[in-house]
């Protein structure tokens, strides 16, 4: 618990202000709960308050369990009272993807196929965050098995503008203030995509950091755990206490890290003011152009190739049973995946591994710690789901990210900034997203971009 606390920052003193969507932190709550300046009692209280006045708008969610989470509560603020709280985070609520298990809570994939199911225990990690105090609030919506298909969620931000597909609910959820803090899942830019169009942070840690069990593994190979959180500091904490992190080496480095900014094939993809405005932003922080190597031209294709292979067998029984009721492109996925064979999945991977040896050798050389692009090609659009280019090649790889919102001056919708480290040097991705946030990120130009502080507020009286 000791070693968790490194994540929290300093305490305010003197009389507790009343609490804004703004400094809706998991860092600011934990110091909050820590020296009883609110009860976990009143902040599930508050995130259900929040909840009820703006779910028919937002519809981020499918189930709640607002009578256990009050009950779990009261038992975290008397563990609290005993000086026997489980770790930092004991008392704080979060939220859980519906392509996860929950043993209390239905796990239907947002698909009618699996209306009702009832899992028998919690997925791995769940149960980890339980173990930690932290309270399970409800389940959010996702597209039917996290393909790419429009759900009825809206942005909080900009009800006219997407959200994209897969964890929409989730982004949705942090971003108008319902909870600090959601557990996910990502494939392509699931998790990414939604969290940069919402004005939030997602981080995916590096594949393989964190069980899949009592997740939906679409591919395995390429399925990542991924949380979305209303601040940096908030995800450093949860990785932290789920010993992801050492912090210790998070934010105290004196010097930014060496970072490159990468282009790629997919540059044209970029809106053009979205990348004259990344161009100005990394040319202030003096971050040079790092060449991506030619080992990633055809990366894109075989991560849709190794999706489809392994597809093709986590949605077999769905497929041959169901298939009329599965999303379109699942369709097209299985069937691209079932015309392939066991050779083509080992050039997959094999073809993984060459562009993640090739990146690494290039960060090297030009002596980079990090690469930085965009999370997205643009801001969130006003018609369909948006594209997940920016995210396909670091899920492929399986090099964890970080996604930091950056608003630009007279902008009321933020852009998706990307930082990818290689695996287990998840710190440094942490040290630059500090970097970048400082300079240009949500802690600045939140209370420009949104008028929502004046919606989302604490009342801690």
């Amino acid at each position: 618990n000791a070693h968790c606390l490194a994540a929290i920052g300093a305490v305010a003193s003197g009389k507790v202000e009343p609490m804004t969507s703004d400094r809706f932190h998991i860092e600011t709550l934990a110091d909050a709960l820590g020296y009883g300046r609110i009860t976990s009692v009143q902040l599930v209280e508050t995130c259900l308050t929040h909840i009820d006045s703006r779910e028919e708008e937002v519809q981020a969610w499918v189930n709640l369990r607002a009578n256990n989470a009050r009950d779990e509560a009261k038992a975290a603020d008397i563990r609290r009272s005993g000086s026997q709280q489980l770790s930092p985070l004991d008392g704080i609520p979060f939220g859980v993807k519906d392509n996860i298990d929950t043993a209390d809570l239905p796990a239907e994939m947002g698909s009618a196929i699996h209306a009702g199911r009832s899992p028998a225990k919690d997925a791995a990690i769940v149960a980890r965050m339980r173990k930690l105090g932290m309270i399970l609030l409800g389940k959010t919506v996702t597209s039917p098995f996290g393909m790419n298909v429009p759900t009825p969620t809206l942005n909080p931000l900009d009800p006219d503008r997407t959200l994209g597909a897969s964890s929409v609910g989730s982004a949705a959820a942090v971003a108008a203030g319902m909870v600090p803090i959601t557990l996910n899942t990502q494939n392509t830019s699931s998790s990414t995509r939604p969290a940069a169009y919402a004005g939030v942070y997602a981080w995916k840690p590096a594949h393989g950091r964190l069980p899949l069990d009592g997740m939906l593994a679409l591919a395995p190979s390429i399925t990542h755990p991924a949380f979305i959180g209303s601040s940096l500091g908030g995800l450093a904490m949860i990785g932290e206490c789920l010993g992801l992190l050492h912090g210790s080496a998070l934010f105290n480095r004196s010097d930014a890290p060496r970072m490159g900014f990468v282009k790629g094939p997919w540059w044209h993809l970029a809106e053009p003011d979205a990348a004259q405005a990344f161009s100005g932003l990394v040319a202030g922080m003096d971050i040079a152009e790092l060449c991506l190597p030619s080992e990633f031209d055809g990366v894109i294709d075989a991560h849709s190739g190794l999706i489809g292979f392994e597809m093709a067998v986590s949605l077999a029984h769905e497929y041959e049973t169901a298939r009329d009721m599965l999303p379109r492109e699942a369709v097209q996925w299985i069937e691209r995946g079932l015309a392939l064979d066991d050779g083509d999945r080992a050039r997959f991977l094999k073809q993984r591994g060459t562009a993640s040896q090739a990146l690494a050798s290039a960060m090297a050389k030009a002596g980079a710690e990090a690469v930085v692009t965009f999370s997205t090609p643009g801001r969130a659009p006003r018609r369909g789901i948006g594209r997940g280019e920016f995210s396909m090649p670091w899920t492929f790889i399986g090099w964890p990210t970080l996604s930091v919102p950056v608003w630009f001056a007279g902008e009321r919708m933020p852009i998706g900034l990307q930082i990818i480290s290689p695996p287990g040097h998840e710190e440094v991705a942490f040290q630059a997203a500090s970097f970048i946030d400082r300079h240009a990120g949500f802690a600045s130009k939140r209370q420009d971009a949104s008028e929502m502080e004046k919606e989302l507020h604490f009342s801690f009286s």
